[in-house]
């Protein structure tokens, strides 16, 4: 179930690039957004398949974007409640958190701490609705480099075990058969 705790990781971090110039997308995110809603589609082998569509507007799930290249989230208890609700496995989360973004080549990343202080790098498509709205994808590619880098930190406990980075993410391409996670947010007046 750590694919559930990745899964709200993703949630909690933010968002993917329009086909404008960089500094338009910068600049359009700047301020402050409410999420309105998620969608996951994940159907792992072996696994239940894990699908729904969240409307969360009525909660206070709030990103804010600075010039500095930060970001900061505040979540209302009740937006983890529901998808505790869903079996949507959430540990040690905090109410809020910050972190550092960027727009490149049409991929906006995030940089945030998980719960042990580590950096962790996650990468979605954006795509923005004139100047009110922009959605976050990631898709099964997105997702499985996502995991290879959180594996390649793990190269030499996977290597005790008599197996690679290569052949665990061989596996897991082969296993995750539909891995779909989008988030809509609305800018705040």
């Amino acid at each position: 179930m750590k694919i559930f705790n990745s899964l709200f990781i993703i949630i909690l971090a933010v968002f993917f690039f329009g086909c404008e110039s960089e500094n338009v997308e910068l600049n359009q995110i700047l301020g402050d957004w409410q999420l309105k809603s998620t969608s996951v589609d994940i159907d792992i082998q072996a696994e239940n398949p894990v699908k729904f569509d969240l409307d969360l507007s009525e909660y206070q799930y709030i990103l804010s974007f600075k010039n500095d290249g930060t970001y900061t989230v505040k979540i209302d208890k009740g937006a983890i409640d529901k998808l505790k609700q869903l079996n949507v496995e959430i540990a040690n989360y905090s109410l809020t958190s910050s972190g550092t973004y960027a727009i490149n080549d049409g991929v906006f990343s995030v940089n945030s701490k998980d719960t042990n202080n580590k950096t962790q790098k996650t990468k979605f498509k954006i795509a923005f609705t004139g100047n009110e709205s922009f959605q976050i994808e990631m898709d099964k590619a997105m997702y499985l480099e996502l995991i290879e880098v959180e594996l390649e930190s793990q190269k030499s406990l996977l290597a005790s075990f008599g197996v690679t980075v290569d052949q665990v993410m061989e596996q897991m391409a082969t296993d995750i058969k539909k891995f779909q996670y989008k988030s809509v947010f609305i800018k705040m007046k």
